[in-house]
């Protein structure tokens, strides 16, 4: 819409319209407006690849957690606290309905299958 109005405002600026000055104020305006929306659009783009990079691969995870118990079982307290405090952002109870549900940290868990797959090589 902005871009149409834009360009209408080109040609009648060409035109030599009687309100010209009028009419390249709000050219102005309207490319002001359009740097907003080309800089909001640059910043979405980023933000969708941000959480793109925090997404968890569900293989990734399975592994993780298929090897998750040995190596748990052989951790002193400290170290089962520390790995879990890397691993688990928030655990919610909800009494009602009596469900615990685990918000995990995804860096951690994809720190985790990372070293595995290092130790793999």
């Amino acid at each position: 819409m902005l871009t149409t109005e834009r360009k209408n405002l080109v040609a009648a600026v060409g035109k030599g319209a009687n309100a010209v000055p009028a009419l390249v104020e709000r050219l102005t305006q309207v490319d002001e407006s359009l740097a907003g929306l080309s800089q909001q659009a640059a910043d979405a783009r980023h933000q969708i690849a941000a959480l793109a990079d925090q997404t968890i691969d569900e293989g990734d995870l399975h592994d993780v957690l298929a090897r998750f118990d040995p190596v748990f079982n052989e951790l002193f307290p400290a170290e089962k606290a520390r790995l879990l405090a890397l691993l688990i952002e928030r655990v919610t109870y909800d009494a009602r309905s009596s469900e615990v549900s685990i918000t995990f940290r995804p860096g951690g868990v994809r720190s985790l299958a990372a070293s595995k797959k290092g130790d793999d090589s």
